[in-house]
């Protein structure tokens, strides 16, 4: 699977060239972004269940659909977590400008995650 990371050649050239590494970063390193179009709170995230579709089920108890009065919402708050912002969108225009980009390097994704898995177990 190819996906597609976007950013100043600068940086990306280096990684293509096998001389660095694509830079993970804390899921709060988002929230502070001076871009505000990448700007993104990722350290909370909402999720809207339907309640007829929904299986509520807390500390092994099943909650009936018929008791919620309304749609369930889940907040989920992640600890620190590292991650690596891909797109499967190449060379698209928007994304060069949302990230004020001048490059894009397609990453081969199994290859990633074989050389992850060797280097950190």
């Amino acid at each position: 699977m190819i996906r597609y990371l976007y950013g100043k050649k600068e940086f990306l050239l280096p990684i293509e060239k096998g001389l660095n590494s694509p830079r993970f970063s804390d899921l709060s390193h988002y929230s502070r972004l001076e871009n505000e179009m990448m700007k993104d709170e990722e350290t909370r995230k909402d999720f809207y269940l339907k309640k007829e579709e929904a299986n509520l089920i807390i500390n092994g108890h099943s909650i009936s659909n018929d008791s919620l009065s309304r749609d369930p919402q889940i907040t989920i708050t992640p600890r620190h977590c590292f991650c690596l912002c891909m797109s499967s969108k190449k060379d698209s225009m928007e994304l060069y400008e949302r990230f004020d980009a001048n490059y894009c390097l397609a990453i081969n994704v199994d290859t990633l995650m074989s050389y992850l898995h060797k280097t950190f177990g």
